[in-house]
């Protein structure tokens, strides 16, 4: 797990994906990040956890990062699909 510059992106880099996606590595932005800070993922995402999310099912173009859009770690839900993909429809309209 790893931020951008200004904290505005966080990147998600997992193993162990089942089924295979086109990548490893994720994202989340807006508030989407905003909530899962406020849910204090910095301190539940830790190697070994079980995460289960939801995200694009593939790629969409060069340089796609696939955002996370629903995420819960050892079955806490921390983000939620309906309000995450809202959230992100939300950031990509900005």
């Amino acid at each position: 797990m790893k931020y951008n510059e200004d904290a505005t992106i966080m990147y998600i880099d997992l193993c162990e994906l089942s089924p295979a996606l086109d990548d490893t590595c994720f994202k989340i932005v807006g508030e989407n990040l905003e909530m899962l800070k406020a849910n204090k993922i910095d301190d539940k995402l830790k190697m070994g956890e079980q995460i289960t999310f939801i995200t694009a099912p593939k790629y969409f173009g060069d340089g796609y990062v696939m955002p996370i859009v629903a995420i819960s770690i050892s079955g806490e839900n921390l983000l939620d699909f309906e309000e995450g993909y809202n959230n992100l429809l939300d950031w990509l309209s900005k």
